[in-house]
């Protein structure tokens, strides 16, 4: 047997035994401040992707609770124009949003957020973390980083700084901050390493095993751009290409051994959804089925989810307003879907599923920011969450089992829920 197959058969137990003995070539080595007992991190984007393990948030000082109206139908939402895309950059009279961008979890308690926070004319990025599930955050010192959508001085671009959108960690020590500048530490935050290669977009990390997109036309993402897959065991140092190209808005789920790849292309444009699968953790890939057609091109895969036994959620939007969205589950890992379940919203979302039964749909309008929760499939929803308006661009939504999720709608508060979506308690994440 090779190494590399060695490392796949035996998985973690090797990484234990290895203690990370590589040392990861860089290019550019920035060393930080050491962080003063801060505890550990998690993984899953988008949140989290899928199921992630997401901290129980209790109360503080800072929390703010809400309950939901007592109500188990559909609801009607705003159909103003949708601000949940990303700009790729903004103009020095347009106010720059703030708030949470990203996290991620290694446990219910040990965390990671990535903020937006203003930085004279531009706005910059900073690292927190928790280990008591959110109840209170700790800075952790990084390398000065630019928001990456948000370049308001033409001296401060991605082209002449360290420019992140992402943060994922896949053990306590081991994590990135990525999108498009690569970095990397292997002891929890005390010492970043900016990795050479091409534009990172994502990257997922599940039982020893890391995948991740790659794109050398980085500047074209915003409308859809070519991205490569790329895999690495954690304790190797090394990302080999394991498939063809995609092309499109790409990102990764993992859950487990299983890896999903959705590609989306720009809803304006002619084309279905590129969506593969991978059962060996990213070592070999299967093309899947796109289950928004139906035979016609009015709608295209905007947002996907996976949940244990074999459940892929797909959410389904039409390419122009009303967007009318719908969604279809598949408990056979994308082989086959059920039928169209509309969803009451008309504009964007992103859809996450607890199992195949409780799925969460985020969005954010004009208008109104909010979580729509179903128990029944899709069948029907109600409107779990509304909390109070704010500028907002991205949502942040995750499951950590059937009752317990999260969400963040880019400020400095991440929701949670522990009874599917009746309460929501509010934590600051700056400290």
């Amino acid at each position: 047997m090779t190494d590399d197959d060695l490392r796949d058969t035996f998985g973690d137990e090797l990484t234990e035994a290895l203690r990370i003995r590589s040392r990861l070539r860089a290019s550019t080595e920035v060393p930080v401040a050491v962080l003063s007992q801060v505890p550990r991190r998690r993984t899953r984007r988008r949140l989290l992707t899928a199921t992630l393990a997401v901290a129980l948030v209790a109360s503080a000082a800072t929390v703010i609770a809400f309950r939901s109206p007592a109500t188990t139908t559909g609801v009607r939402v705003a159909t103003s124009p949708s601000s949940t895309a990303r700009p790729t950059a903004m103009a020095p009279s347009v106010e720059a949003r703030t708030g949470v961008a990203d996290w991620t979890w290694v446990s219910a308690v040990q965390g990671w957020a990535l903020v937006r926070k203003r930085c004279g004319e531009t706005v910059c990025m900073s690292l927190h973390a928790t280990d008591n599930g959110g109840l209170s955050w700790t800075t952790v010192p990084t390398p000065e980083l630019l928001d990456t959508s948000a370049q308001h001085s033409v001296g401060m671009t991605c082209a002449t700084h360290l420019c992140v959108s992402g943060v994922r960690f896949a053990t306590t020590r081991i994590g990135w901050l990525f999108g498009p500048t690569f970095l990397q530490t292997t002891d929890g935050g005390r010492r970043w390493t900016r990795m050479p290669g091409p534009a990172v977009i994502d990257v997922e990390a599940s039982q020893g095993v890391a995948v991740r997109l790659t794109a050398t036309d980085w500047d074209a993402c915003g409308g859809g751009c070519t991205s490569h897959i790329e895999r690495t065991r954690l304790d190797a140092g090394s990302w080999r290409p394991v498939s063809t190209p995609a092309f499109g808005t790409s990102s990764l789920i993992i859950l487990g051994s299983d890896v999903y790849l959705v590609s989306v292309p720009n809803p304006g444009r002619a084309g279905h959804a590129e969506l593969r699968r991978s059962t060996d953790a990213g070592k070999t890939w299967a093309e899947m089925i796109d289950p928004c057609t139906g035979g016609s091109n009015d709608h295209i895969a905007t947002s996907a989810s996976a949940a244990p036994d074999g459940v892929f959620v797909v959410l389904c939007s039409a390419r122009q307003q009303p967007m009318s969205p719908f969604v279809r589950i598949s408990t056979d890992g994308g082989t086959t879907f059920g039928p169209r379940r509309p969803v009451p919203l008309n504009d964007f979302g992103v859809v996450r599923a607890a199992s195949a039964q409780t799925l969460a749909v985020g969005y954010s309008t004009n208008s109104a920011n909010g979580v729509l929760v179903s128990d029944d499939q899709g069948a029907t929803w109600r409107a779990a969450f509304r909390p109070p308006l704010t500028a907002s661009d991205l949502v942040t939504l995750g499951w950590e089992d059937s009752t317990t999720a999260r969400v963040s709608f880019s400020s400095d508060t991440i929701w949670t829920t522990r009874n599917a979506g009746l309460d929501w308690t509010g934590n600051q994440v700056t400290p």
